[in-house]
């Protein structure tokens, strides 16, 4: 992308009243301004809403982005050395920590991007102090790990509350396919057992006929990480889109975003991956039979739509026997996932306890399934001691 030299302005959220700079509260449409005491109400219109909600044309936004005529904006990003990631600062920024490593970041690092401006956020739905108890709590469940990690671990001191960059996708698609539908089928077979007596026995086999035909699958909203290594776990980066808000940077102002690294071009091969899975079910559903093999499929997309939204997680990390571990929290949902310590003796007994488990299984089935039996082959023994009361007459 073409690097610019230009001044620009920090994004901030202004009191109606007396001008001072507020700060966006997270799962709050208004913010009372801590000097002059007034609401200010965070609030769009109809026309915003739709905007927010319209899916662009893809190929006529491809065209117009060729002759330079999109909505774009200008931002400052620093690109993190340690993990490549792009994180969007002021001009006001002297220096920062990447959210994903924690390597310091400065001004100096720093370079002008021209990006496709968002068109819909989801706002942080937590605060700082409610991802730290979501943390404490996901940490303090954690069973495998070390009893002494769950009774002393503190929420992390640095949480970096991140927009992330997403694309969306919806379209049309037609797929034609070529195939074969496997069927069961069975047959008597006669052979010699071990004794040398003849026996017959039911067999199954399985009968192969060549298909073809087509499916329509209509897709909606498929979610593509704007970012080329994306290290949120899947737990987390799950967005209940329907919560999408016209794009403010008032929104944005007391939290840090990423830019995205993925084109539109590159996002929407991304979503045909994901597109494709599904139409391969579909496929399966359309041989139908017992079993389905799949020799081509062509595929043609139509009415294909996208948007480039930001999505809000908390990311840090934290320390434990001077191991650095990384952890993420959603935003929105507030649901927790990352890494973290290990009991080896716990492992240890989870292993024994389902090797036990896999023994009881195997016996049991050895046995026929006459659990009487297996409970005292076990636990026979318990026969061979002598009678107490015969020991001990009453």
């Amino acid at each position: 992308m073409q690097v610019k030299t230009l001044e620009i302005k920090l994004h901030e959220l202004k009191c109606s009243n007396c001008g001072a700079t507020l700060k966006y509260h997270p799962g709050q449409q208004s913010v009372i301004c801590p000097y002059c005491g007034t609401e200010n109400k965070i609030t769009f219109s109809d026309e915003q809403y739709q905007k927010a909600w319209e899916e662009k044309d893809f190929e006529l936004y491809l065209q117009k982005a060729a002759q330079e005529n999109v909505d774009t904006e200008e931002k400052m990003f620093i690109k993190c050395p340690g993990c490549g990631a792009q994180i969007q600062v002021s001009d006001k920024t002297i220096s920062t920590q990447c959210p994903y490593c924690g390597t310091q970041l400065v001004l100096e690092q720093s370079q002008i991007q021209r990006v496709i401006k968002p068109q819909a956020v989801i706002p942080f739905n937590l605060d700082k102090k409610q991802a730290k108890q979501a943390f404490l709590k996901w940490a303090k469940s954690r069973w495998l790990a070390p009893a002494r990690f769950k009774k002393y671990i503190t929420a992390p001191s640095k949480l970096h509350g991140l927009y992330i960059p997403y694309w969306t996708f919806d379209a049309d698609t037609v797929t034609d396919y070529t195939g074969e539908r496997g069927d069961y089928y069975y047959v008597t077979v006669t052979y010699t057992n071990s004794q040398g007596e003849t026996e017959t026995r039911e067999e199954q086999r399985i009968r192969w006929t060549p298909v073809s035909g087509t499916v329509r699958v209509k897709f909606d909203d498929i979610l593509v990480s704007g970012k080329i290594d994306n290290k949120l776990p899947k737990k987390v980066s799950s967005w209940n889109l329907k919560d999408l808000q016209p794009y403010d940077p008032a929104l944005l102002a007391g939290f840090e975003s990423e830019a995205y690294t993925v084109t539109l071009p590159q996002a929407f091969n991304y979503a045909k991956n994901i597109m494709k899975r599904e139409i391969r079910q579909a496929i399966y559903r359309d041989i139908g039979g017992d079993q389905q093999r799949i020799h081509s499929m062509k595929t043609y997309y139509y009415d294909v739509t996208f948007k480039h939204i930001l999505l809000p997680a908390y990311l840090s990390t934290f320390r434990y026997k001077n191991k650095i571990y990384p952890v993420a929290i959603n935003g929105q949902t507030g649901k927790v996932a990352g890494k973290y310590p290990v009991s080896v003796g716990k492992v240890i007994l989870l292993v024994l306890l389902a090797l036990i488990l896999i023994g009881l299984i195997v016996l049991f089935f050895g046995y026929n399934g006459d659990v009487n039996q297996m409970w005292h082959s076990i636990f026979g023994f318990v026969n061979l001691l002598p009678d107490i009361h015969a020991l001990y007459p009453v």
